[in-house]
């Protein structure tokens, strides 16, 4: 996620153990963000995104929860000199394309990140060390297709995802109400025990203005109330419907009338028809080149 001025990664932290967090606890302390508190998950934006979700019913998305929805929704994406996720991307095809911003892929290799399970996570764990329960296979990805003016690209993998959007969106209604999430995530414990990282998330929103379009209409960007922070980037933005609206692109911080600094966070959006020329011209070249 592009959070301005940059600040030390997750690298620079010294952290000790890496984890899975399929549940982190919510905290209901809030307090004025730092521009560090946005890089990564971390006490208090995961309050501002669950005071996001204090009006939300119960399932808020095409009958469904949050974390029910997004659940096979979201790929995990890493890169080879990074220790946390580098972001996230939404499936749009049965056969490995998927929607992401392009900073998440802008350093080659790239991998999706998935998991197959060893033995099963015991009832109410939610931090373990995750080589007794998973194995974790890194899949190498392709850019076909990226547009800097607007943060997004478009990538493949030799994997076919067990949902993806096929129904998508570009052009919301100003006010619509927006929801991004995903229900894992990596997770850093440091020597004092605390958590922080590129975990799971949940937050509500809604659009508060279009900021930008392609001279043709193809893209647009768009700024919400979600409330981002970095590790977010490329995750799904949907609507009540479950469309795909675009994906989480770039953070911003702001200050509250309560004098508290908060984020909002801005989707990137594309043409489902120009996205779908895109990946069957891809598809005509692979299989020309599978002959």
């Amino acid at each position: 996620m592009n959070t301005e001025p940059p600040s030390k990664t997750g690298r620079d932290a010294g952290v000790p153990l890496v984890v899975l967090s399929l549940c982190l606890l919510l905290t209901s302390a809030c307090g004025s963000l730092s521009i560090h508190q946005t890089r990564h998950d971390n006490p208090r934006v995961r309050a501002l995104q669950a005071r996001s979700l204090e009006e939300v019913e119960a399932r808020p998305i095409a009958g469904e929860s949050i974390d029910r929805f997004f659940r096979q929704r979201v790929g995990l994406i890493e890169s080879t000199n990074q220790v946390l996720a580098s972001g996230r991307a939404a499936p749009v095809s049965p056969d490995g394309y998927y929607l992401t911003a392009q900073h998440v892929v802008d350093q080659s290799p790239f991998y999706l990140s998935t998991f197959r399970f060893k033995k099963p996570i015991p009832p109410g764990v939610t931090v373990f060390e995750s080589n007794d329960h998973f194995e974790i296979v890194r899949l190498p990805g392709r850019l076909i297709w990226s547009h800097p003016d607007v943060d997004l690209a478009l990538v493949h993998f030799p994997h076919r995802p067990r949902a993806h959007f096929a129904h998508i969106d570009h052009q919301p209604p100003i006010g619509d109400t927006v929801f991004c999430g995903s229900d894992r995530g990596k997770v850093f414990i440091d020597e004092k025990g605390r958590r922080y990282g590129n975990g799971p998330y949940q937050t509500a929103g809604t659009i508060l203005e279009r900021e930008k379009t392609g001279e043709n209409g193809e893209w647009a960007l768009y700024e919400t109330t979600l409330v981002g922070r970095g590790g977010m980037s490329g995750g799904p933005v949907v609507d009540r419907r479950g469309r795909l609206l675009g994906v989480a692109s770039t953070v911003q911080l702001y200050w509250h009338w309560d004098r508290r600094m908060r984020t909002r966070l801005s989707f990137a959006a594309l043409d489902p028809e120009w996205m779908e020329h895109i990946i069957e011209s891809d598809r005509i070249t692979r299989s020309r080149t599978d002959r």
